[in-house]
C-alpha cells in the first residue's frame, strides 16, 4: 500500500506525453531534475466491471456465514482493506460477477484462517498436534467431503466450523463451473497449504538454521497457490 502511494504520488507530478497502446511516454520533474522516459505496457490493461458490487457482498457473505462476527470491527476493516475483490477483478477482468464473487470470497477464507496461525499466540499455530487435527478437518471441507469430528477443546472451535463450512460453500459453487476432477487441482494446492501450515507450526519454536529451511517452508505453506 505505501509502495502504491508513492508512485501514484510521483505519478501526480508526472507530464504524460504521449500514450499508446503499449507505451506511455513521461517526463518527471524533480529535484534532480527531469526524468524523460516510457512505461511499456505489455498486458491489457482492465478491471471486472463487478468489483464494486462485490466488495460489500463479499463482507455480508463472511458475517451471513458465520466467518466474521458482526461486531468484530477490526477484522471487517482487514478484510475491506486487504481488498480480495480488486485482486480477483485484476486477474479475472471478464468473469461473471457470480464468479468474482466466489474467488473473492475463497481468498477472503483463507486470509480469516491464515491470519488465525500467524499469530505467536496462536495455540494451533504452534502446536503440531492441534495443526494436524484441525487441518485435517479442513481438508475434508475443502472438497465437500464428510469432515472428522472436531475436538470439542479445540481454540477457536467456532471460528474453525465457520471456516469449514466456508469452504464447502465454495467447493459446492465451484462445481457448477466443473467436475469433481477439474476441482482437483484446487483441492490438491489447499491440501498442500494445509501440509505446510502443520509444518511451519512445527518449527515455529525452533530456531532456523539457514535461510534455505526458512524458504522450503514458506514456500510450502504459502497460500497464494491455492
Amino acid at each position: 500500500v505505501h509502495g502504491s502511494d508513492r508512485r501514484e504520488s510521483a505519478m501526480d507530478t508526472a507530464k504524460i506525453i504521449s500514450t499508446s497502446e503499449r507505451r506511455i511516454d513521461v517526463d518527471i520533474p524533480g529535484p534532480w531534475g527531469s526524468i524523460r522516459g516510457s512505461l511499456r505496457l505489455p498486458f491489457r490493461s482492465g478491471i471486472n466491471t463487478n468489483v464494486d458490487a462485490v466488495r460489500d457482498n463479499n463482507v455480508a457473505w463472511a458475517v451471513g456465514i458465520g466467518l466474521v462476527a458482526e461486531d468484530d470491527y477490526d477484522l471487517i476493516d482487514s478484510i475491506r482493506r486487504c481488498r480480495f475483490e480488486q485482486l480477483g477483478a485484476l486477474c479475472h477482468r471478464d468473469c461473471s460477477r457470480e464468479a468474482l464473487e466466489l474467488i473473492t470470497n475463497c481468498h477472503t477464507t483463507i486470509f480469516v484462517f491464515d491470519d488465525m496461525l500467524d499469530d505467536a499466540r496462536s495455540e494451533i499455530g504452534s502446536t503440531t498436534e492441534l495443526a494436524e487435527h484441525v487441518t485435517a478437518y479442513l481438508s475434508a471441507a475443502v472438497a465437500d467431503e464428510p469432515r472428522p469430528e472436531l475436538r470439542q477443546d479445540v481454540p477457536s472451535r467456532e471460528v474453525i466450523v465457520a471456516v469449514a463450512d466456508a469452504f464447502v460453500n465454495v467447493a459446492r459453487r465451484l462445481l457448477r463451473y466443473t467436475d469433481r476432477h477439474g476441482m482437483r487441482h484446487y483441492v490438491g494446492n489447499m491440501r498442500d497449504y494445509f501440509e505446510g501450515c502443520v509444518m511451519e507450526s512445527r518449527l515455529r519454536n525452533k530456531r532456523m538454521a539457514n535461510v534455505a529451511d526458512y524458504s522450503i517452508i514458506r514456500l510450502r505453506c504459502s497460500a497464494v497457490y491455492p
